[in-house]
């Protein structure tokens, strides 16, 4: 884990440096980011929270939660470039989970593009198991797709 990691709960008022963020982390991988319009209405859907990495005063990644009656849903998790493979993306999602069940989660489930081969050992690890698979699900930047995943946590 790296020293001084916290957490920080956003809201609609950060929608901005988390678009940057996921623009930054997502585009590395020829998929698109997410607006600061998209995020900021996403946040403003009942049961969605959003968890923000922090090393020091540094942002380094989130993750976007929702839970309707008793099913959530990791809508998207980043971590930043420079600070992939060093335990942030496990540290947000370990929050998310951890929201899932305060609010009396029975159900979590999550969409990973099918050769994201780092989320999907991520998520393994945590307990998720693949349930399904949607074809040609996510279009990246170059125009073509990739299948996404559903894995939910067992």
């Amino acid at each position: 884990m790296i020293a001084g990691l916290s957490m920080i709960e956003a809201s609609t008022a950060h929608a901005s440096l988390l678009s940057v963020m996921h623009i930054d982390a997502f585009q590395a991988s020829n998929e698109p980011g997410w607006s600061e319009v998209s995020i900021k209405e996403t946040l403003e859907v009942l049961g969605t929270r959003a968890a923000i990495a922090m090393i020091g005063d540094t942002p380094a990644g989130f993750g976007l939660i929702r839970t309707i009656f008793g099913e959530s849903e990791i809508l998207t998790l980043c971590t930043l470039p420079d600070q992939q493979s060093k335990g942030v993306g496990r540290y947000v999602a370990e929050a998310l989970i951890r929201w899932h069940r305060e609010a009396d989660g029975r159900k979590l489930f999550l969409e990973v593009r099918s050769d994201n081969e780092a989320a999907i050992r991520l998520y393994q690890g945590l307990g998720f198991q693949q349930s399904g698979q949607r074809p040609t699900y996510f279009k990246m930047l170059d125009g073509t797709h990739r299948d996404a995943l559903i894995m939910r946590l067992s």
